[in-house]
């Protein structure tokens, strides 16, 4: 059974796109396409959104890993996403108190100057 799920689009351009996702009774995504009720696109999709049915199931990473051995070990395995929450948390702990907050680099990049990416890295 084929659904459309309403949502927008990722890349936080000015616009924020709205979008018609064609999703079919396995939850996969089949096609993309402008929602005509977004009064600023009005149906109107770049060429990259318009085909994100294409490229959303290549090489997408579905769980966090960690590195089994050291560098340039190739070998992970599979955890939890508590334990890689835990995992980062734990290390940004450690740096902070090792070397101070100042060791922590806040890396802010605004992307296409989208409101999202703008005000999403204030929550830190």
């Amino acid at each position: 059974m084929l659904r459309i799920v309403k949502t927008v689009c990722p890349r936080d351009c000015y616009d924020i796109c709205f979008l018609k996702v064609h999703v079919d009774s396995e939850g996969k995504v089949l096609k993309v396409i402008g929602d005509p009720e977004n009064p600023i696109t009005n149906n109107f999709l770049c060429p990259r959104t318009i085909r994100d049915n294409e490229y959303v199931y290549k090489n997408r990473v579905l769980y966090p890993h960690i590195r089994i051995g050291n560098k340039p070990s190739n070998s992970f395995k599979r955890i939890s996403w508590e334990e890689a929450l835990n995992i980062i948390a734990d290390k940004l702990m450690e740096v902070i108190k090792k070397h101070g907050s100042k060791a922590v680099l806040h890396l802010e990049y605004a992307g296409n100057m989208g409101l999202l990416t703008w005000y999403f890295p204030l929550r830190l």
